[in-house]
């Protein structure tokens, strides 16, 4: 629950603080947080951009994919005002 309520008060204060109008991020393909993210990412009003094949280099000297994301600051603000409706 304490993830839940810094991960709010950190997209508060991107978009609404600090003026951001999109926050870009990613994720190793496989990363045990990946589906984490892609429910995050969906409650908050982003989308997954799309993946960079053969992205990053791990130490074991495997390529591995990177899932893109991204959460503009008026679909955030849609889902906060529909979460707050309720």
């Amino acid at each position: 629950m304490v993830f839940v309520k810094d991960l709010q008060k950190f997209l508060s204060d991107i978009f609404e603080r600090f003026g951001f109008n999109k926050l870009s991020y990613s994720v190793v393909i496989g990363n045990p947080i990946e589906k984490s993210y892609d429910r995050m990412t969906h409650k908050y009003g982003g989308r997954i951009v799309g993946v960079n094949r053969n992205e990053v280099l791990l130490s074991d000297g495997t390529l591995n994919d990177l899932k893109l994301y991204e959460i503009l600051k008026e679909d955030y603000n849609f889902m906060k005002t529909r979460r707050d409706a309720k």
